[in-house]
């Protein structure tokens, strides 16, 4: 399937775009430049790949117009320092509430031992609570 665009002579305008095999026959357009407008193919580039941690599409998608086709594109580019430093505070916020979900976890087996009056053993706290205590104890130690 392939596009093209109609594109104004005068100032590279994009009038519109069609499905070439369903509005041409045989799929080619035909000249029309004593009309005032040429036709282009189209080109539909997808997102572009990048690295979400360090980049963001900043613009698109547009189209792009040169002397021998138009093609969709968008505008990738780098997170500034001050973007970055801000994703930084924002990741260690969801972490440090995490934690104090895992806490809460570990303070209730703590109140429900103290009010059945028994002892907390190791048993007590799975392995996977376990390893979120430790956790804890480092990112609280970090966040000092």
């Amino acid at each position: 399937m392939a596009k093209f665009a109609a594109v104004k002579l005068a100032d590279n305008s994009i009038r519109h775009i069609v499905d070439g095999d369903k509005e041409f026959a045989g799929g080619t357009p035909p000249d029309v430049t004593n009309r005032g407008y040429k036709w282009l193919p189209y080109i539909a580039l997808g997102k572009p790949v990048f690295n979400p941690d360090t980049h963001k599409i900043d613009g698109g998608p547009s189209d792009v117009v040169t002397a021998t086709e138009v093609t969709k594109t968008w505008t990738v580019v780098a997170f500034t320092q001050a973007e970055l430093a801000a994703r930084a505070v924002a990741a260690d916020e969801i972490e440090v509430r995490s934690a104090l979900l895992d806490l809460a976890d570990i303070v209730i087996i703590h109140i429900d031992a103290h009010l059945t009056k028994r002892n907390i053993v190791a048993s007590d706290f799975n392995p996977k609570t376990r390893q979120k205590y430790q956790d804890l104890k480092v990112l609280v130690d970090r966040l000092r």
